[in-house]
């Protein structure tokens, strides 16, 4: 006998999670004593801190391989930069990252330079190579967002 499926269940939002609408918010607004027709958001730049700074071992493998512990939080983007960088196939790039805790987005982009050097000098010297990026270097070459400035306006 088959199991019977009902759709509607799987995606039915409870009714304690869709909040009831009070009142009319365009009539409030248009009748409020204070009203702000434009608007301007400025964030500055900010430094990542993350936990552990960036580090990579880059080991060069058999057949022209390379096999790489990245401390990134997107280890696809490692695996195909770094096989940009060697001009080898992405299948021949093994990226290994082990738990990546307490990186608040700096390690997803801002590890593939780090990764990309190492790889490309252990290439090079067909011998293993790690890189670790001090606090201070980390800040200076690689840690801080992008400016932010956002206008509104009516």
């Amino acid at each position: 006998m088959t199991p019977e499926y009902r759709e509607v269940e799987l995606f039915e939002v409870p009714s304690f999670l869709t909040p009831s609408l009070v009142g009319d918010v365009s009539k409030g607004m248009a009748e409020s004593d204070h009203q702000i027709h434009s608007a301007e958001i400025k964030l500055p730049s900010q430094y990542y801190f993350y936990m552990e700074s960036q580090t990579t071992l880059a080991v060069p493998d058999e057949d022209n391989c390379m096999v790489v512990y990245s401390s990134s939080q997107v280890p696809e983007s490692v695996q195909s930069i770094i096989s940009r960088c060697l001009n080898i196939p992405e299948h021949n790039v093994r990226v290994i990252t082990r738990r990546v805790g307490g990186g608040f987005g700096g390690k997803a982009i801002k590890a593939m330079p780090v990764a990309a050097a190492c790889a490309l000098a252990a290439y090079k010297l067909r011998r293993s190579v790690r890189t670790y990026v001090n606090r201070k270097t980390d800040m200076i070459l690689l840690a801080r967002t992008w400016i932010l400035i956002s206008n509104e306006r009516e």
